[in-house]
């Protein structure tokens, strides 16, 4: 079984990752003029 700790590690780190996909995606689609299209964050 993982420990709590690395759990938590693990689960910064896949945050983490999770945001700089999500900063290229908005880039990606940026360039592609799409960037306002079903944002609900304004």
């Amino acid at each position: 079984m993982l420990p709590l700790e690395e759990a938590v590690v693990r689960l910064r780190e896949a945050e983490e990752e999770r945001a700089e996909a999500d900063r290229a995606l908005q880039e990606v689609l940026r360039k592609l003029g799409l960037d306002g299209i079903g944002n609900a964050k304004g």
